[in-house]
């Protein structure tokens, strides 16, 4: 992995690096001129560091909207090697967008500080450890908060638009093309995956990672139906210009909408009955030691037993995206704050 950053979090992440011993796995290179951009410089860096899996990361402790990003990010790709560009170029490493500098809390300042070093240091990981094999709204939302308070590193369709991960490698799997998993989980250090797309490749996927655990959320099929349709199926209509959005939008139409529902989710009985066959599938896929049908009304004890995990002593975590889904589609303000 190489790390290109500025200022005092170059030496932080400087310091981090050597807590976590990987100096022979991670390069930081310090970029201190934007304007005009020390492009020789750079380009000798990536020359340097060229070579097949490695991984490009800008990090700023800055906002999305307030650092360098948007000013290095378009260079920096045209300096990247083609095959890098091809899988979504650079990796954004900092705090998402805000509409301050700073939130002027010190408690929450160092949480976010933290969450940097470990975004930039992500990746010594194996792959999935714990999969989700169900469709999203059966409470994959829960089960992705209740596996990060478990220690996990967890993907899901909110790392992809965190953190700008590729969308490429899901596509060409949609396209019939062989995927290497290990490229699109473990340069980020993640061992667990859940939500869309992961569910609509998890045989793909347990192949690759045959000991996984497979966790199978579900719900009450006219229920998730209703909460698709409110949610998601309408999030997804809304037109973008944000190029992230856009790529995650174009993905969520060919392999959820055009490719798991066949175009057809408007029919209620079809996508339940696609629902159903899904669960079947699943069943009788997943050998019974490594499967667990889970409810997420059912807490925290089967889902640490099964995992082999201590229960945490915090209340299991109920996330309801549904309501401020609606909320931000009825505002227009559906990007916002994502």
């Amino acid at each position: 992995k190489v790390i290109f950053t500025s200022g005092k979090l170059y030496h932080e992440l400087l310091t981090e690096r050597t807590k976590r011993s990987c100096e022979h796995s991670v390069a930081l290179v310090r970029v201190e001129e934007y304007c005009p951009f020390p492009w020789e410089e750079v380009k000798r860096e990536v020359e340097k560091y060229n070579k097949e899996g490695v991984q490009w990361v800008w990090a700023q402790e800055e906002h999305l909207n307030g650092g360098a990003w948007g000013h290095v990010q378009p260079r920096l790709n045209q300096l990247l090697p083609e095959e890098c560009r091809k899988k979504g170029g650079v990796v954004y490493v900092g705090r998402g967008p805000a509409a301050a500098p700073a939130n002027g809390i010190y408690s929450m300042h160092t949480k976010e500080q933290t969450q940097i070093y470990e975004d930039a240091f992500a990746g010594v990981g194996g792959g999935p450890e714990t999969n989700d094999a169900a469709f999203g709204r059966t409470g994959t939302a829960s089960l992705y908060e209740s596996l990060k308070l478990l220690g996990f590193t967890c993907y899901h369709m909110k790392e992809i638009s965190r953190l700008n991960l590729p969308t490429q490698p899901w596509l060409d799997a949609s396209n019939g093309i062989d995927v290497d998993w290990g490229q699109v989980f473990e340069p980020y250090g993640y061992d667990a995956a859940v939500n869309w797309p992961v569910c609509t490749f998890y045989k793909s996927i347990l192949k690759r990672y045959p000991g996984a655990k497979v966790v199978l959320t579900k719900r009450d099929p006219e229920k998730w139906y209703e909460s698709v349709r409110k949610t998601i199926y309408e999030f997804d209509k809304v037109e973008t210009e944000d190029p992230v959005h856009k790529r995650i939008l174009e993905m969520h139409k060919k392999i959820v909408w055009d490719g798991t529902f066949s175009g057809r989710f408007e029919d209620k009985s079809h996508a339940i009955d696609v629902y159903n066959a899904h669960i079947q599938d699943v069943i009788s896929t997943v050998p019974p030691a490594q499967l667990l049908v889970f409810h997420v009304s059912e807490g925290w004890d089967p889902l640490c037993e099964f995992l082999g995990v201590e229960k945490p002593d915090v209340p299991f975590p109920h996330a309801n995206e549904a309501s401020e889904m609606i909320r931000r589609l009825k505002e227009g303000g559906v990007f916002k704050g994502t």
